[in-house]
């Protein structure tokens, strides 16, 4: 009875080679597109941040919050971004909505984008009638 040898044939490195070739490639693909998602993720929650800082510069000044605006950020020296500021009237008497969205200048329609919404108390208007020789009426 011949003996059989125990090392390997070709054949089977061969095939170990291929199949570990095949492994290495999906690993490094899957690596790749982990990667393009963690940069995604990043640029959205820095969009979404600026949105959040430009909504708290722009309620807290209250009296700039009565009209639609937009800009960039050069005076914070960030370059590259835009924001539109629009004011709506809400339902409820002296509350309008504000939404502030932030994104890249000349933005794809796959660029992230942020948005902040919230209210802002708008005061009433009061008006004092003046009676006839120039002081208030009570």
């Amino acid at each position: 009875m011949p003996r059989r040898s125990k090392a390997f044939t070709l054949i089977e490195a061969l095939a170990s080679a291929a199949l570990l070739g095949v492994g290495i490639t999906a690993c490094m693909s899957a690596l790749g597109a982990v990667a393009k998602e963690e940069a995604r993720a990043r640029e959205v929650d820095y969009v979404q941040g600026l949105a959040r800082q430009k909504y708290d510069e722009e309620v807290s000044t209250n009296q700039q919050v009565l009209a639609s605006q937009s800009g960039d950020f050069s005076d914070h020296n960030i370059q590259g971004y835009t924001w539109n500021l629009d004011v709506e009237t809400s339902q409820v008497n002296n509350l309008n909505t504000v939404v502030v969205t932030v994104q890249k200048q000349n933005a794809a329609s796959t660029d992230p984008q942020g948005t902040v919404e919230g209210l802002i108390y708008i005061s009433p208007t009061t008006t004092n009638s003046t009676s006839p020789g120039g002081g208030a009426t009570p």
